[in-house]
C-alpha cells in the first residue's frame, strides 16, 4: 500500500504563474498541469518471501550456495565445528522506501482532463536469518547460534493513465472523480548474504544463474 504526499503545481490556470497577463478563460481545453509527487512507499510483504533465501523458493537458495564445494572449505574454516541453517526470517519484509513521481495531464474541457502518474521506486530488503554451530566449547547442550544478514533490493515502476471528472468546484477549490488504468513492473535486482562481514555469496532463483554461483565468492578488502 503507497501513500503519497502530492504537490501539484497547474501551469497555465488560475492557481499558478501564467504565461499570460489576463484573466482565467471559461474553458480550459488544451491547457497542460503537472506536478511532483513526493512520499513513502510501504510495500506489501506478501511477496518478501522471495528474499528469504529458503529452499522452498529456490533451489538455489542459501542451503545450496553454502555447501558448493568452493565455498565449503571456506565456511568449514571459518565456523570450524558441524553448522547448519537453524531458522529462515519468519517474519519477511521490506523496508519503507522514498517514493518521488510525475503527474502530467490536459484538460480536455473545464470539468475533464487525462492525466498521468509516473512512479520509479526502489526498495530494500534487510532481514537476519539464523545459523547454528555445533560447538563442544561453549559449554552449553545447544548449539551456538549466529545471524547471518541477508539483503534483497528490489525496483518497481508504476504508470496510471486515467481520467479526472470534476463534481466540485469552487474559487480555487476542485473536486475530481478519478478513473485510471495500471501498468506495473518489478524487477529484482540482487539477494545476498553477508558472513562475518567478509563474505558475499549471491542467492540466485532459476537454472541459467548457475554460471554466476560457481563464481568465487567475493571477499571486501
Amino acid at each position: 500500500m503507497r501513500f503519497l504526499v502530492i504537490f501539484i503545481v497547474y501551469f497555465f490556470s488560475q492557481s499558478s504563474f501564467t504565461l499570460f497577463a489576463q484573466e482565467e478563460e471559461e474553458s480550459k481545453k488544451g491547457i497542460f498541469f503537472g506536478g511532483v509527487s513526493i512520499g513513502s512507499f510501504f510495500a506489501n510483504s506478501n511477496t518478501a518471501v522471495v528474499y528469504t533465501g529458503g529452499s522452498n523458493i529456490t533451489p538455489y537458495g542459501i542451503n545450496y550456495i553454502l555447501t558448493l564445494p568452493q565455498n565449503k572449505t571456506t565456511f568449514d574454516a571459518y565456523f570450524k565445528y558441524p553448522y547448519w541453517v537453524e531458522e529462515l526470517p519468519q517474519e519477511p519484509a521490506y523496508k519503507a522506501a522514498f517514493d518521488i513521481g510525475l503527474h502530467l495531464g490536459v484538460y480536455l474541457s473545464k470539468i475533464n482532463s487525462i492525466y498521468m502518474d509516473l512512479n520509479i521506486t526502489e526498495i530494500n530488503y534487510e532481514q537476519t536469518f539464523t545459523m547454528a554451530i555445533d560447538n563442544p566449547l561453549n559449554m552449553s547442550p545447544e548449539p551456538t547460534y549466529e545471524q547471518i544478514p541477508i539483503i534483497g533490493k528490489e525496483k518497481r515502476f508504476n504508470l496510471n493513465l486515467g481520467t479526472q471528472l470534476s463534481f466540485y468546484s469552487y474559487e480555487k477549490v476542485a473536486l475530481y472523480w478519478s478513473f485510471f488504468g495500471n501498468i506495473n513492473s518489478v524487477k529484482l535486482e540482487r539477494n545476498y548474504i553477508v558472513i562475518n562481514n567478509r563474505w558475499v555469496l549471491k542467492i540466485h532463483f532459476f537454472h541459467f544463474d548457475l554460471k554466476k554461483i560457481v563464481e568465487p565468492i567475493y571477499q571486501f578488502s
